[in-house]
């Protein structure tokens, strides 16, 4: 019975953490808010961001403003970032930006699409349905860490803006690629990882 109740409290989510704690916490893989899928040499990442971390983001660069007014502005999106890299010595994905271009026409077509027709690329599955995102963003490419990113936003009714209703489910992010023959890659939420998020606490 003791063992039983040790076993079952080392599983328990807490329910609150402060910033050290928090940050790492919903980067872990093994909470659920982190989807990982390598293709080819180059490795996507799917990220679910919660809207305590978007609004501590943008609280601790205001002035003036309190988290609980930044929150709210975040509280009705499902957000997730999706990324992509690959080691900068692979002879074929070396550099993302540039992989299969033919000159500056191509890049400028590309970047065009990554910057405004992300809802063509990345949606969510959910409950058969195919939801477009309300919010998209291209957050550029990282030379360094040969990295490029996307930040996209969905709504829906069931989320409840977090108090999510009784027909909430699991969501899949579709992410279908356009350029670095890596296909259609899916990355499943489940409904539990999604309403088990410990809450930020100063």
């Amino acid at each position: 019975m003791i063992l039983s109740l040790f076993v079952l409290q080392g599983c328990t989510k807490p329910e609150s953490l402060e910033p050290a704690k928090y940050l790492p916490w919903i980067a872990a893989e093994d909470n659920g808010l982190v989807r990982t899928k390598a293709v080819n040499h180059v490795t996507m990442r799917a990220r679910f961001l919660p809207a305590d971390y978007l609004a501590y983001r943008e609280f601790m660069n205001s002035d003036n403003v309190s988290f609980d007014t930044v929150r709210k502005s975040y509280a009705c999106g499902l957000s997730f970032q999706v990324s992509l890299q690959a080691d900068k010595s692979d002879k074929v994905y070396g550099n993302l930006i540039q992989y299969g271009l033919q000159g500056d026409r191509d890049f400028l077509n590309r970047s065009t699409v990554l910057s405004f027709d992300i809802q063509n690329f990345i949606s969510l599955k959910y409950k058969s349905k195919t939801i477009l995102p309300v919010l998209s963003q291209y957050e550029g490419y990282n030379a360094i860490a040969n990295s490029l990113s996307f930040q996209v936003v969905f709504q829906l009714q069931d989320y409840g803006c977090g108090d999510v209703t009784k027909d909430f489910d699991d969501v899949t992010l579709v992410f279908e690629d356009p350029y670095w023959n890596l296909g259609v890659n899916q990355f499943l939420f489940q409904k539990n990882s999604l309403t088990s998020i410990p809450k930020l606490k100063f």
